[in-house]
């Protein structure tokens, strides 16, 4: 009977060393941010790095074709990106105005679509896809998502004044998650052949946008009820991080579950529930759940995809592909994003940093994993296309966003002590906690 025993944990030997590694990588999320906050390095291309290694030494011989027909790798990124959206908009410290917002609507309003305009009009032309292929690789590529952006995000709730820049780029990374997934679901119908005409891009670029942001305020507005009113029952006291993790997937589903896109509704549900009760400090103890599960699948992703890349991804991109990608994230981002400021009142250095930080991650993984049926095998180089982007994205902008946020914070500490642009002040109106610092 020991024999057997003995035995029986010897077979059990993987299961010791995955939890070995997963161990050493929770620490490292963790640790890792503390000791890189003075170099030009980020954890995400740390574990990239990592992924790349394995791949080559052949620790985790994964083919990107593994990774894009895995509903367990889509299944993670999908989970990745409800917890961050949630996080986000507990965040942000500026209530909801169309002033107040003006960056943001801005962005969303007139540079995505000018960056789905450009990534069709790329792919198509120059790199000769299909035009249904580069509308669906325009809705793949839109999004900005707040995984991989915690370093040119906004603070922790209630920090406030959090600048113009950080605002705009962390309310559009909320937003254009779930705004892509109309560019995404309108590649796949002519994909599929099917009659794409005035009434369906009413539905999906209307009616079923408009339908997630009143679902998402209604579920956020009634948690936040429940939550901060309910007088005999103090329920803010609870287990924050469960709270958080039942808000965002409780919105999530109802939004899926009436049709509407659940990444929209998450978003506004923490801007909703945030609005609720705007100086609590249980909305900080949410936030620093999400954060910290949201690293962790994120780490996890990241080394996945790595292990890709020596794997038959590098084989699949040309250099008129490696080309075009870094046309895309190195000029047309930039060029939608000041042509969508024309006439904001963010002063020169600050658009060139929005515009610069177009950081592109989970979510784009997210929908070519979630599309791969659709795509595979016929359309593998969209896939690898867009992979590329990724990989671009996350070691140029995560080598990048330290020393350039660094910079921009000290201007920003100086600006505000001159008394310089106070236009922007009055922009965004006073933010949550600034009552807090008062008193």
């Amino acid at each position: 009977m020991p024999g057997m025993a003995k035995s029986n944990r010897r077979g059990g030997r993987f299961m010791e060393v995955f939890l070995l590694g997963f161990g050493i990588l929770v620490l490292l999320v963790a640790w890792l941010p503390l000791a890189l906050q003075r170099l030009p390095m980020s954890l995400p291309v740390l574990c990239l790095g990592a992924g790349i290694a394995a791949g080559a030494l052949g620790i985790a011989p994964l083919t990107y074709d593994d990774l894009f027909t895995s509903t367990l790798f889509t299944d993670f990124a999908e989970i990745s990106l409800i917890v961050a959206l949630l996080g986000a908009g507990l965040r942000i410290d500026r209530p909801v105005g169309l002033r107040r917002w003006n960056s943001a609507w801005r962005l969303i309003g007139i540079g995505m679509p000018i960056m789905a305009v450009f990534t069709v009009g790329a792919a198509h032309y120059i790199d000769a896809l299909a035009l249904p292929v580069a509308v669906f690789l325009a809705g793949v590529l839109t999004p900005t998502d707040p995984v991989l952006a915690s370093a040119v995000s906004v603070g922790p709730p209630g920090s406030g004044g959090e600048g113009e820049v950080r605002f705009g780029l962390a309310s559009e990374a909320g937003l254009n998650d779930g705004l892509a997934f109309p560019f995404v679901m309108l590649g796949l119908a002519l994909i599929a052949g099917e009659s794409v005409g005035p009434a369906w891009l009413a539905i999906h670029f209307g009616f079923d946008v408009v339908l997630s942001v009143a679902v998402g305020w209604t579920v956020g507005r009634g948690i936040g009820w429940i939550a901060f009113r309910v007088k005999h029952y103090p329920l803010s006291s609870a287990a924050s991080g469960l709270v958080a993790l039942g808000v965002a997937l409780t919105a999530f589903a109802i939004t899926e579950l009436v049709g509407g896109f659940g990444f929209i509704a998450v978003f506004i549900t923490a801007l909703a529930l945030r609005e609720t009760a705007p100086s609590s400090p249980f909305h900080r103890s949410m936030s620093d759940f999400t954060d910290q599960i949201e690293r962790i699948v994120a780490m996890v992703l990241l080394i996945v995809l790595g292990a890709t890349v020596t794997n038959g991804l590098i084989q699949t991109i040309s250099l008129s592909d490696a080309l075009l990608a870094a046309t895309l994230l190195l000029i047309a981002r930039p060029a939608s994003v000041m042509l969508s400021m024309i006439g904001s009142p963010l002063p020169a250095r600050g658009r060139l940093i929005v515009a610069f930080f177009g950081i592109r991650g989970i979510a784009t993984l997210y929908y070519l994993g979630m599309a791969s049926g659709a795509l595979l095998p016929d359309y593998k180089e969209a896939h690898a296309f867009a992979a590329l982007m990724v990989l671009i994205s996350v070691v140029v902008h995560g080598l990048a966003a330290h020393p350039v946020m660094a910079w921009l914070d000290r201007r920003r500490q100086k600006i505000l002590e001159e008394g310089r642009y106070p236009e922007l002040q009055a922009l965004a109106g006073t933010p949550f906690g600034a009552e807090e610092k008062q008193e």
